[in-house]
């Protein structure tokens, strides 16, 4: 860890504490955010990072501490917040009204320049500096490209935001905040609903900042490019803790540090068993003396001063042990990691016929059903034999969202899907899924299917606790689904009565992804798998799906996920290798890749093949 370059604070928090209800999420927090610096938040999902980051913005008050920031702040939160009733153009006019106030006050004073006072030509000196700062003059030209690069160019200005989607609507809202720049940027998860290029040009955007930025963010290419400085929100111990040279060092400086608390704790374990077994041996030889000692008038001065010192032995060794037990070292959490043991479900089981089974459903129900096929899926490849096939949609044709001559999924198949945002890349999962109909075409299924959406709805019914919203819909024991839900590993026991209305959107993004790796399916359908998950989770969940046997289809505009595609698709087949380097720890042996790899381009609702490492 270390301390801020320099000790000027642009954002400072002092002894600050917080938590709903009787949850702490920290306490005792520490920390100097210096001008210029730029900051990524990084931890589990429900750890606090947008809790922290809500506090550094003003918007929520810490229970107790101390929050100061000194300059403009430009706060972006996971969902925009705006009114429904505003229009596109009430937003932008909304972001820059500051702008048009000073270009007001401009005009006003450049009005009586010919007759004006010193105080007055000072006046207009300072206002016409800050509005060049800001560059007031291009900020009607920087918002119409915000908005063209963020893929909302073609959306008229008079639609209400109501009439967008959520991703439109966050992305109407990113527009706004980078129009007038502030000071400080305050960003909580920006790239959830941005496309590839979007994305590059946000993280260009963010790089090129000359004031303060702090992001909450899963993107491990943006977090690599834009932040030098890592916050952790340490939710086991209830910390935040600053670690510096970027993302790969806090990742260096992290494995280290686990290293060290390992050994720690093996020590300290050590410790109490020598300590155990010094007492139980000492104890053993007394007792074996006695047996020996046959004539109790015998027992001499040098045995009685012998059994003496080996009282005093004992009595020492349960003391170290007593302050041993006193000052426990905590054993290391274990890494939440995905040990569902994914394998593919013959076609004859449960769901064989096409039916769905979706991830959390917020109102404690199960999935929708999708339409029923005419059979069990088959074994093969990609060879045109009907046994093979479990997903075929023929002639399908949505106006305007969807133009599908046929696209055809085989068993065994994994297929990535990517495109600008707007493609018809989630309608078409929609589709398969069978949860979208189109009045053209026809779909077949077949098999046990598990689609993962890429917005949840809002819990219908959210006093409802973690566990039994798990377990909703599925049948059986609620202590065996406790059980698999820990073996899983995306929770851990102390969560499991948190209501799912006190959940953050990773949690809940989680929780649908635990029902979907254990509903034994045999095709996953899966749309931005990777939103709201911490960037260790994701790694994690690339390896579950790297050894999956079933079918899987899935939509991401990740980078880092299409990278880890295409280094699959490279490796499908060959014999297991030492993988190493890059987001994934030095030295795990990695299974190769199962399935055939296969990645389509979307745009306009057409679909395309492409090559697996574009």
């Amino acid at each position: 860890m270390t301390e801020p370059t320099a000790r000027t604070e642009q954002l400072l928090l002092s002894g600050v504490a917080h938590g709903y209800g009787d949850r702490q999420l920290f306490a005792g927090v520490e920390l100097v955010i210096a001008p210029g610096e730029h900051v990524a938040i990084v931890g589990e999902n429900g750890a606090g990072k947008s809790t922290l980051l809500r506090i550094l913005a003003g918007h929520e008050a810490p229970d107790s501490g101390t929050a100061v920031r000194q300059g403009r702040v430009g706060y972006l939160a996971q969902t925009s917040g705006l009114p429904a009733g505003l229009t596109v153009a009430d937003a932008i006019d909304d972001a820059l009204r500051a702008l048009r106030g000073m270009e007001a006050e401009l005009e006003r004073l450049e009005a009586g320049l010919a007759t004006a006072e010193a105080q007055e030509l000072e006046a207009y000196g300072s206002l016409q500096t800050q509005y060049q700062l800001r560059e007031g003059y291009a900020a009607e030209s920087r918002v119409e490209a915000a908005l063209d690069r963020l893929g909302l160019g073609g959306v008229e200005r008079g639609r209400t935001l109501g009439s967008l989607s959520g991703g439109e609507q966050e992305r109407v809202a990113l527009a706004c905040l980078l129009a007038d720049p502030a000071d400080i940027l305050l960003l909580d998860e920006p790239t959830n609903h941005l496309d590839a290029s979007g994305t590059a040009w946000l993280e260009n955007r963010l790089a090129a900042h000359r004031g303060t930025v702090v992001v909450v963010s899963h993107d491990r290419v943006l977090l690599r490019r834009v932040a030098s400085t890592v916050i952790e929100v340490d939710a086991e111990r209830r910390t935040v803790n600053r670690y510096g040279n970027g993302y790969d060092g806090y990742l260096k400086e992290k494995r280290a540090e686990r290293q060290r608390w390992v050994q720690q704790y093996h020590g300290w374990i050590d410790a109490m068993a020598a300590e155990q077994r010094q007492a139980e041996t000492v104890s053993s030889k007394m007792g074996y003396a006695r047996q020996r000692d046959g004539d109790k008038m015998g027992f001499d001065f040098k045995a009685g001063t012998w059994e003496r010192a080996a009282t005093s032995k004992i009595r020492n060794a349960q003391e170290r042990l007593r302050r041993l037990e006193a000052n426990p070292v905590e054993r290391p959490p274990e890494r939440l990691k995905l040990d569902a043991g994914l394998e593919e479900v013959p076609g004859s089981g449960p769901g064989a016929d096409g039916t769905l089974s979706g991830g959390w459903v917020p109102d404690g129900g199960t999935a929708g059903g999708g339409t029923a096929g005419d059979g069990a899926a088959g074994g093969g490849t990609a060879d045109g034999d009907a046994s093979n096939l479990v997903l075929r949609a023929r002639r399908a044709r949505l106006p305007g969202r969807l133009d599908l001559s046929e696209f055809r999924v085989d068993r065994g198949q994994k297929i990535l899907i990517t495109g600008p945002n707007g493609a018809g890349k989630s309608t078409l999962l929609s589709l398969l899924a069978g949860t979208l109909e189109t009045p053209v075409g026809e779909v077949e299924r077949r098999g046990r299917i598990g689609y993962l959406q890429q917005e949840l709805e809002p819990p219908r019914f959210p006093a409802l606790r973690l566990l039994p919203a798990f377990a909703a819909g599925l049948g059986g024991n609620i202590d065996d689904h406790a059980e698999a839900l820990l073996r899983l590993g995306l929770f851990r026991a102390s969560e499991f009565h948190v209501p799912v209305g006190g959940l953050s959107a990773g949690q809940q993004r989680r929780l649908a992804l635990a029902r979907l790796l254990l509903g034994h399916n045999d095709v996953m359908l899966l749309d931005e798998p990777t939103n709201h998950l911490a960037p260790v989770l994701v790694e994690e969940l690339e390896t579950a799906l790297a050894g999956f046997g079933g079918t899987l289809v899935m939509v991401s505009h990740d980078r880092a996920l299409r990278q880890w595609f295409s280094d699959c698709a490279g490796r499908s087949g060959d014999r297991p290798a030492e993988r190493g380097g890059g987001d994934h720890p030095a030295g795990l042996t990695a299974a190769p890749p199962r399935g055939t790899w296969l990645r389509y381009t979307m745009e306009g609702g057409i679909l395309e093949p492409a090559p697996v490492s574009a």
